[in-house]
C-alpha cells in the first residue's frame, strides 16, 4: 500500500477514509481496483492546459489570489499543526527534526495533512522578481506566468496513457512522462489545445542518445473510479519553467517518487487529464543544485562588480534571502522518517489541467545558463551540513556548527 498523495486536487468526495489523530482525514489517493486483468488498448498523450503550484499569488489583473488549500498530498501520515490556519485537526509535531538547528519548518500542513512546502518558496521567489517584467505585470514568477508561458506553448509536460480500457476501473495501465521542447520550434503558432497539437519531445525525455525509450514510466499504473493513480521511480526531471513572458530557464527536478493522479475524461472525443495532481519530495542538496540556472532579479546591466551577476551565484546580493527561504521551507525528509531525522527535502504538491495532444519530432534542448564560479556555485551551499568554507568567510552563509 502506498501512502503519500491524495485523490484528486479539488474534489473531497474522493479521499479515503482513513483518519488520523484529531480526526483528521488524511488526503490520499484510491487504492487499486477490485478486478484484474481490466487492461485494454486505448493509448493517448497530453500536454499541460494549465498549472498550479499552489502558492498565494498575485494575479496578472493586479488581485490577490489566495493559496488552494487543496493543492498538495499527504506524503507523511501526519497532519502537522500550522499557525497560519485555523484548523483544529491540524495537531501533529513536524515528522522530522530542524535541519541543523537553526532553520526550523516555517510552516504546517494544509487540510488533511496535505504536505506542500513548495508552494512558500514559490511565493518567495515570485515576490523576489515583483516588478522584473518587461511589461511591468504585478508579478512575473509563479503560477499566473508559468500558466502565460503554457498558453503561448514555451513550456508543458506530455504525459501519455497506454492499455487503458476506457472504464471507470482498469488494474493495468502504463503512465509515460516526456519533457517536450517549445511548440514553436516545430509549429508557426501557438498551441490550440484542440487535441491536435504536435509537440517536439526533448531527447533528454529517452534512455541514451539514441533510445526510444522514455526515462519516466510507470509500468503499474491504474485507474480507480476514473481516477488515474501512477508512481514513477525517482528521476531527473527536466522541467522548463517560465520565469517572465519572454524567458525560460529549465531546471533539473530530482523528484523523490512522484506521484500522479487525475481525473480521466473524454469529452468532444478528446482526452483530458482533469483535476490532476503531481506530490513528491525534492531533496534541498538536489536544489542547491538548481539555484544558479534562476535570473538574479537584482543584476544591473554595465556593473562590473563580482556580485553582480545575472544569474543567482552565492555571491549575490539577494542569495542569503534564497538561501534563508529554502531552508525554511525544508520540512521532510527523502525517504519514510525515524525519531530525530533531520528534515532533508521539501515537500512538493502541483495541480495540472492537461489536453489531448501528439507526440512530435525529437529536438535537443540547449544546456542551462549561468554565470556563477565554482567558488561561489549554490551547490556547495547546504543548511544541513557544513557549508562549504568561501561561502562561510565572505559572510554568505552560516556554517554548520552554529547555535
Amino acid at each position: 500500500m502506498f501512502y503519500g498523495a491524495g485523490c484528486s486536487v479539488y474534489d473531497e468526495s474522493l479521499l479515503g477514509e482513513t483518519a488520523a489523530p484529531a480526526e483528521c482525514q488524511l488526503a490520499r489517493w484510491p487504492e487499486p481496483p477490485a478486478g484484474t486483468g481490466l487492461g485494454g488498448d486505448t493509448t493517448f498523450v497530453t500536454a499541460l492546459q494549465s498549472f498550479d503550484f499552489g502558492e498565494e499569488h498575485v494575479s496578472l489583473e493586479g488581485q490577490p489570489v489566495p493559496e488552494r488549500q487543496t493543492v498538495g498530498y499527504d506524503l507523511d501520515k501526519l497532519c502537522t499543526q500550522n499557525e497560519e490556519l485555523n484548523d483544529r485537526t491540524l495537531t501533529d509535531e513536524n515528522s522530522c527534526a530542524p535541519v541543523a538547528g537553526w532553520f526550523s519548518p516555517r510552516y504546517g500542513d494544509l487540510k488533511g495533512g496535505r504536505d506542500n512546502g513548495l508552494r512558500y518558496l514559490i511565493k518567495f521567489v515570485a515576490d523576489a522578481f515583483k516588478g522584473s517584467s518587461e511589461n511591468d505585470l504585478p508579478i512575473s514568477f509563479g503560477t499566473p506566468i508559468y500558466n502565460v508561458a503554457i498558453q503561448s506553448g514555451e513550456v508543458s509536460l506530455l504525459m501519455q496513457v497506454e492499455g487503458y480500457n476506457e472504464q471507470p476501473d482498469d488494474d493495468s495501465v502504463v503512465f509515460k512522462l516526456y519533457t517536450p521542447g517549445s511548440f514553436g520550434m516545430a509549429n508557426p503558432d501557438v498551441p490550440k489545445f484542440d487535441g491536435r497539437d504536435e509537440w517536439p519531445v526533448a531527447r533528454d525525455s529517452f534512455e541514451g542518445e539514441n533510445s526510444n525509450v522514455p526515462k519516466w514510466v510507470s509500468e503499474r499504473a491504474y485507474v480507480t473510479n476514473n481516477v488515474l493513480v501512477a508512481r514513477l521511480r525517482s528521476a531527473d526531471l527536466r522541467l522548463r519553467v517560465g520565469i517572465a513572458e519572454t524567458q525560460v530557464v529549465d531546471l533539473i527536478l530530482r523528484f523523490v517518487d512522484p506521484f500522479f493522479t487525475a481525473r480521466i475524461e473524454k469529452l468532444d472525443n478528446v482526452w483530458r487529464l482533469r483535476q490532476g495532481q503531481v506530490a513528491a519530495r525534492w531533496r534541498t542538496a538536489d536544489l542547491f543544485s538548481q539555484v544558479k540556472f534562476f535570473p538574479n532579479p537584482l543584476y544591473e546591466p554595465g556593473n562590473a562588480a563580482p556580485s553582480n551577476t545575472q544569474y543567482m551565484c552565492a555571491s549575490s546580493a539577494g542569495y542569503p534571502f534564497v538561501r534563508e527561504a529554502i531552508c525554511g521551507s525544508t520540512d521532510i525528509v527523502a525517504t519514510a522518517a525515524g525519531p530525530g531525522d533531520i528534515c532533508d527535502s521539501i515537500s512538493v504538491g502541483i495541480g495540472f489541467e492537461a489536453v489531448q495532444a501528439r507526440l512530435g519530432g525529437t529536438v535537443d534542448l540547449d544546456p542551462p545558463l549561468s554565470d556563477c564560479t565554482d567558488a561561489f556555485d549554490p551547490v556547495r551551499d547546504a543548511c544541513s551540513k557544513e557549508t562549504h568554507p568561501d561561502l562561510v568567510n565572505e559572510g554568505l552563509a552560516v556554517p554548520a556548527t552554529a547555535p
